[in-house]
C-alpha cells in the first residue's frame, strides 16, 4: 500500500497523522482502502526518546490500528513511536494489546468479597461456562440461571480481561447489559466480544 494513495483518499497528509492513530485507521477503513477491523487498546512495544509518547507511564500508550483477517496488523502512525519517516506498517501483532487485555490480566486484583451492606444485582446467567466462573471466581451459587452480586462484583467482572473470561464472556457481558450495568465494561472489550467475525 502506497503511503501517497491513502494520503489523497482520505485527505490528510501523513505528517499530520501523529497523535491521530484511531482516526487514521478508521479513515482508511471507512474509504476501503483495506478490509480489517478497527483495534482500539495500547502499544506496548519501543518508543524513540524523541517522540511525545516517550514520557508515558509504564509504556502503556493509548493507540488505535487494523487488524487484517489474517491476524497481521496494519497501523498507519507505528513511525511515530520510532520516530521515522512516515510509512504504513503491516506486519507482526508484536506490540500490540486490543482492549488492553493483556495488561488487563497482568494487573488482575482479586475478586472483591460479596458484602450484604452493599448495593447489590441480580445477573442472569444462561450459559454453563460463565455459572461456573462465578461460582468459581465470585463463591455465588447461581441458582436458576440468577445470581445476586454486589455492584463491585459486577464493575470486577466487567473489567476483567477477556483473556480470563474466554467462553464465559459474552454471556457474563449480556447479563451486564440486561443488568443495565453495560457502562461498567470497557467499551473496546465490549466491541470485541460480540464482533461478528
Amino acid at each position: 500500500m502506497h503511503i501517497q494513495e491513502v494520503e489523497k483518499t482520505i485527505g490528510i497528509p501523513s505528517e499530520k497523522w501523529r497523535g491521530r492513530c484511531h482516526e487514521i485507521a478508521e479513515l482508511m477503513l471507512k474509504h476501503k482502502l483495506v478490509k480489517g477491523r478497527l483495534r482500539y487498546g495500547y502499544w506496548t512495544g519501543p518508543v524513540s526518546r524523541r517522540s511525545k509518547f516517550e514520557k508515558y507511564p509504564d509504556g502503556l500508550i493509548h493507540h488505535g490500528w487494523i487488524e487484517l483477517s489474517n491476524g497481521q496488523i496494519l497501523d498507519p502512525t507505528r513511525f511515530e513511536f520510532e520516530q521515522r519517516h512516515p510509512y504504513i506498517y503491516v506486519g507482526a501483532n508484536d506490540y500490540y494489546d486490543a482492549g488492553g487485555n493483556k495488561s488487563r490480566m497482568k494487573n488482575m486484583l482479586p475478586p472483591p468479597v460479596f458484602d450484604f451492606t452493599e448495593k447489590c444485582t441480580i445477573l442472569t446467567i444462561n450459559d454453563g461456562n460463565a455459572i461456573k466462573f462465578i461460582e468459581n471466581h465470585l463463591n455465588r451459587k447461581v441458582t436458576d440461571n440468577h445470581v445476586v452480586v454486589t455492584v463491585n462484583q459486577a464493575f470486577w467482572l466487567a473489567n476483567l480481561s477477556l483473556l480470563v473470561l474466554k467462553d464465559a464472556c459474552k454471556p457474563i457481558f449480556t447479563a451486564l447489559i440486561q443488568a443495565d450495568l453495560e457502562a461498567f465494561i470497557p467499551i473496546d472489550n465490549n466491541r470485541l466480544a460480540f464482533e461478528k467475525l
